[in-house]
Order: C-alpha cells, then structure tokens, then sequence
C-alpha cells in the first residue's frame, strides 16, 4: 500500500520545507504545485493531505471536494489545514463550510511548530490506519457473507436432490387409486405433510440467499387480493388440518388488485401464516382480515399463540432470530422465514410489521402493499384448449435412478409413454431412433452435463421439435440464463410441481423446427431469480 502524505502549498519553497520535515520524521510524503494535480492523485492510499489556507483558493480545489465528497463509507482522509491566525476566516465562507463538513479537518496556526506539525501528521496517520482495519473488517464480512450464501445455496441444491424421489413417491401412492388402511393413510399423510415442511424450509434457505444479494427477479402482474390469500391458505392447510386449527378469513366484497409477483406474495403471507400456526397450540383460531386503507390494502395475520416479548417485536424479522421460541425445539423452523417475509413485502413497496401485548398473549403481524394504479382488474388465467390428457411420448433424463424411476412412473400413471435415461450419450441414441414429444433432462448430469445434451438435442435433423425442460437442484439466475442459451423452454426446480408438469405437457405442440430453439411454449422460461 502506497501510504503517501499529500501536500499543497502556494509557494513551491513552502510545499518542498513541508515535505522535507515529513520525510526526515520517516513520512512518504509527496508535494504538488497543483491542487488538481494532488486532488487526482487522491485514493484510498493516501494517508492525509496538508494544505494552506491558501490552498483553498487555488484552482482545482473543486476536484478535491469531489473526491472527499464521494469517498467510501468507511473512508474520511485526515486533512491538516496550515493557516496564519484569522486568515480562514477570511477564506470564502461556502468552501470553509464543505471543508468542515469532511469531520476530519485540523487547524494549525501558522507559524506551526516542527513538533507541532510532525505530531499532528502522527495521529492523522494513526486515525487512517483504524479506517483500513474498518475497511479490511467489512471486506472479511462481506466475503464470509458470500461464502454463506453459497453454502445455503449449495445446502439446498444438495436437499432437493433426495426430496424429489421422495416426493414423487408420495405422488404415486396418491396416483395409484389403491385404499389404504387407516394406519397407511395416517403415514401417508404425514409423509407427504414433512415432506412440504422439508421442500419449504429449502425454499426459505435459497431465497434468503438470494433476496441478500438481490438476486430476486419479481415477475409482476396485476393479482387480486383474494387469489393471493386463496395461495397462501393452501400452503398451510395440511399443517392447520394436522393441529385441528381454524383459519378465519375476512375479506372485501369488491376486489381489491395490487401489481406484484402473486407466487411471492402468497409464499410471504404464508409465511405468515405458518408462523400463526406453529406457534399456536392445537384446536386455536387464526384470523386473517384483509381491508382497503387509503391507497393500501393491509392483512392482518392474528393468532391465540405463545405471543412474543415486547423486546423482540422488532428483533424476529432478523435473520436466524427466534428469541425464546429457540428453546422449545418441537416449534421448528431456521429462524429465516420472516425475514424473507419482510424483504419480499418491501420489495413490492409495501410494509410489514409485528406486535403483541407479551408471552402468552398472541401476536399480529400487519401487512401493507400499495394498490394497482386505478386499482386495475387482475389479469384472468387463459384456458388452454389442448387437450389435458393427450398420451404423449416422454423422456426423462437423470443420472439418479431413484429420480428418474419415480417421476417416470408418475408420468406413465397419467397415461404418457416414457422412456428413461440416465446418461446424456444414451438420451441422444434414445432421442434420435424414437423422438419424444417432451423431454425433461436434469442439468447436474455427470460427463455431457444437461446443457451440452440440450445443444445437441438442437442440432439433429429431427422432423418435429421436442419440448425441453430442464430440472436441476439450482435454479440460479446463472442456470436459468444457461439453459435459455441451450435451448431449453422451461426451468423447473427440485421438486418438480407437478401441477406444473402437466401444463407443460398439455400446452405440447408439434413444432416445424429442428434448428434453434423456436418459439417458446406453455409456460415460458424466464428467470423468476436474478
């Protein structure tokens, strides 16, 4: 690091006497004639500038402000003033202002002693060098903040790769049409009831990540109250069914539009929601009103739970925070939903807040979002006139076999032919001697991975084009990004949605077109994380 003392003195014998002294007390100290010369040669290495009242005169002393003015935050250059006794104030009164404004300004009357100069030099430099340990201090935080990030997003991918066969499977018992008894149901339900839990708490996981570093992409439309609500209450009715809970919603008569991203809305007042539900005892109400104020339209989330300390009302938006509900373990959770809850309100510009009178006493949390402009009518959905149950031919394509046998036999159950895969070289001889109508081909393939596959797949002289979807662990902005480049035409995270799936495959039509991507069908592929 280049620490250098900056120097500017009107006369050129003043600026040389001034740096020889700095330099004999072990200073690197460097003299200019020109302020605009010293104010361009200003960066996060230089220690302190000395000046003389003069100084502030010259020309160029504007560059200097510049400089001063857009420093980092961490960042206040120490600068040492030399002025012969009420000489400043005589200086132009707005450039006094700014120059005091920096907080790191000294005054030395003129003529200074060596002593004088040399200690106020010392502690100027001393005074730097804390703002470097602030510095490298932020540094070192802000990269452990990126190490975190990664891992939770490594953490999820790896998760979600076991949870899609498991989920599949639940898929299948629920598909097979054969009775079970009561102890079967009973395990049946709570499987597919923790295996939601798990899926959830990998999605909280991943888009705290994401939400930090602002890698969400919000995928506005105009979206009515009522059909966030009905989203949100379906996320938590199995939990609300499990602890015999009952969810009391209040809402207006005349339907009421705010512009957002309906997926992210409903995930954050489910969220809440869910937060109601757990931390209330079984057989307990909860209440959701919702309600025009002004130009808003507020949720109220209001349950009989264990209530929150008047200290931490504030505190349980804060990641990782659960206050006292961390010691009873049987509650759950990572401490990270409502903090996604929060930042996906604010970023839809509304508002979200807590309160309780205390332990004991439930809790209710207040949700804000602005309203459509002329509180404009939702978008309806567009039916599909294709045909839903269409047999199609389907090749799926993942190197784990517990994956791929399992979604494929979902896909059979639903009347499709499928043919299974699980290296890319073997989906390119399957692809090429028996084309399929929709393939759905995971990206973490080991060798040729799902990005490769896909630009071959685009190259062979097929007569009808296949429909592709990639399903990977991921489904960072990056991926997303990738496979839109490779062709595919959807992105579907681990779990698949099944939901989801069918609507792809239902939207299929044959498509005159082997080279290039073509145009995209069904649900197009937009990254919703970037």
């Amino acid at each position: 690091m280049d620490e250098s003392i900056l120097i500017h003195c009107v006369l050129r014998k003043d600026a040389q006497y001034t740096q020889d002294i700095l330099t004999r007390h072990n200073f690197r100290a460097v003299s200019y004639l020109s302020m605009k010369d010293l104010a361009n040669t200003l960066d996060e290495d230089s220690v302190a500038v000395v000046l003389t009242s003069e100084s502030l005169q010259s020309p160029g002393v504007e560059v200097l402000f510049e400089k001063l003015e857009t420093q980092p935050a961490w960042s206040a250059v120490p600068i040492i003033v030399l002025t012969a006794g009420e000489e400043i104030s005589r200086a132009n009164l707005p450039i006094l202002q700014r120059l005091e404004a920096q907080q790191t300004v000294s005054f030395l009357d003129r003529p200074v002693r060596i002593k004088t100069l040399v200690s106020a030099v010392r502690a100027a430099y001393q005074a730097r060098i804390r703002q470097y340990q602030v510095r490298d201090l932020l540094l070192q935080l802000e990269q452990a903040v990126a190490n975190r990030d990664e891992f939770l997003a490594m953490l999820g991918h790896e998760l979600r790769n076991p949870l899609a066969p498991i989920q599949n499977a639940t898929e299948l018992l629920s598909l097979s049409g054969q009775p079970l008894t009561g102890e079967q149901q009973w395990a049946f339900d709570m499987i597919r009831r923790q295996t939601g839990q798990l899926i959830r708490l990998v999605d909280d996981l991943l888009d705290v990540a994401r939400i930090t570093r602002g890698k969400v992409n919000l995928q506005r439309a105009p979206v009515t109250i009522d059909e966030i609500i009905r989203q949100a209450a379906e996320q938590i009715m199995p939990l609300t069914k499990q602890r015999g809970q009952a969810l009391l919603i209040t809402a207006p008569d005349t339907p009421l539009t705010v512009n957002g991203d309906t997926a992210r809305l409903a995930q954050a007042l489910g969220n809440l929601l869910q937060n109601a539900a757990k931390y209330s005892d079984k057989g307990s109400r909860i209440w959701l009103q919702a309600e025009q104020e002004n130009d808003q339209v507020t949720i109220r989330v209001r349950d009989e739970g264990i209530g929150i300390p008047p200290e931490n009302v504030e505190s349980v938006f804060n990641l990782f925070s659960q206050g006292e509900r961390s010691l009873d373990r049987s509650l759950g959770g990572l401490g990270i939903g409502l903090t996604v809850v929060r930042k996906l309100v604010e970023m839809h510009g509304g508002t979200v807040h807590a309160f309780s009178e205390g332990p004991g006493k439930g809790s209710e949390f207040t949700l804000r979002l602005p309203l459509a402009a002329g509180n404009q009518q939702a978008k309806e959905s567009v039916t599909n006139d294709s045909p839903t149950h269409a047999t199609r031919h389907i090749l799926v394509v993942d190197d784990n076999p517990d994956v791929a046998n399992s979604f494929a036999k979902i896909l059979e159950l639903l009347g499709h032919r499928v043919s299974i895969s699980y290296k890319g070289s073997n989906a390119l001889q399957r692809a090429a001697e028996d084309p399929p109508d929709v393939i759905f081909l995971d990206l973490g393939m080991p060798g040729l991975n799902g990005f490769e596959i896909a630009r071959r797949l685009r190259r062979l002289d097929m007569e009808q084009r296949p429909v592709l979807v990639a399903m990977t662990g991921y489904a960072q902005a990056e991926d997303i990004r990738q496979a839109r480049a490779a062709g595919f035409d959807h992105h579907l995270r681990k779990p698949v949605d099944m939901a989801q799936v069918q609507e792809i495959i239902a939207n299929f039509s044959g498509l005159q077109s082997p080279q290039g991507p073509g145009p995209l069908v069904g649900r197009p592929l937009k990254p919703r994380e970037e």
